[in-house]
């Protein structure tokens, strides 16, 4: 409706000006004319200058949002990123400590539902990208196509009935399969967690950790802290998701590539690997 907006705009001006010279016309003096005259200027141009005055003063609040926003985000990238104690090699499996919750609503500005580290639908879907990883790798031709490694054999999770549950996969596109189990557990489990204050969501920013423990000893070998922040601090115009576009396009440190599987396949390094 650009167009129809437009024209509604010059249709204003004409009669504010056709009123203007009808008004300037018919007084008989000088002084009433310009009294007048000024009358109706200021009628007509007191909308539109409000309008603009009003414009101004949101895109200044916004643009010192925006600056506080990322002062705020640069100071948390000071503490981001990976602390290794050591690597393991040969691990067939690992043990979820905590799963992440399904049907999130992403446009929550307060939930801790850790948007940084969030790759997954939730639940089985992010249970699934530790059996079989996703990448588009590129071909010889120059194209990209599906690269699907498995990573791990299983992954196990106690449930809220005390019971622990092994999954597996038998092929990337295969059926996620879940069953009671008694074998041993895996050692080294992971944990996930949204480490947000209350000040960093007030500015659109989010904070998640991953990491990596020797559940026989109780000592955690590696973790790694990242952040990203919306710089449309929560804008829904356009039917935008904060989160999500922070995700896609957002600034993040470091990068969310290096998270959830890629980060604990580096720490205990599935035995799928070590053979030839």
């Amino acid at each position: 409706f650009g167009s129809v907006l437009t024209a509604i705009g010059l249709l204003y001006w004409v009669v504010g000006a056709l009123l203007l010279w009808w008004t300037v016309r018919g007084a008989h003096t000088l002084k009433l004319k310009v009294g007048l005259g000024l009358l109706v200027v200021a009628i007509f141009a007191a909308g539109p200058g409000l309008t603009a005055y009003r414009r101004a003063q949101a895109q200044h609040a916004a643009q010192a949002r925006f600056a506080a926003a990322k002062a705020r985000f640069d100071m948390r990238c000071k503490e981001a990123g990976e602390i290794i104690t050591r690597t393991v090699d040969g691990v067939e499996g690992v043990m979820m400590i905590n799963l992440r919750p399904e049907n999130v609503d992403r446009s929550d500005q307060f939930k801790l539902s850790d948007p940084y580290g969030r790759n997954c639908a939730g639940g089985d879907d992010c249970i699934a990208g530790y059996l079989f990883d996703y990448k588009m790798v590129p071909t010889a031709y120059g194209s990209l196509e599906p690269y699907t490694p498995r990573v791990y054999q299983f992954v196990d999770f106690v449930d809220v009935d005390g019971q622990r549950y092994r999954y597996t996969k038998d092929s990337a596109n295969g059926r996620l399969k879940r069953s009671a189990t008694s074998e041993p557990a895996p050692r080294y489990g992971v944990v996930w967690a949204d480490i947000s204050t209350r000040a960093d969501r007030e500015l659109w920013i989010a904070g998640g950790s991953i990491k990596v423990v020797d559940l026989a000893i109780g000592e955690v070998i590696a973790e790694r802290k990242g952040y990203l922040m919306d710089p449309g601090q929560g804008n829904l115009g356009g039917g935008r998701i904060p989160w999500s576009w922070a995700g896609a396009y957002g600034p993040s440190c470091p990068s969310l590539a290096g998270h959830n599987v890629t980060f604990v396949s580096k720490i205990i390094n599935p035995v799928m690997r070590l053979q030839p």
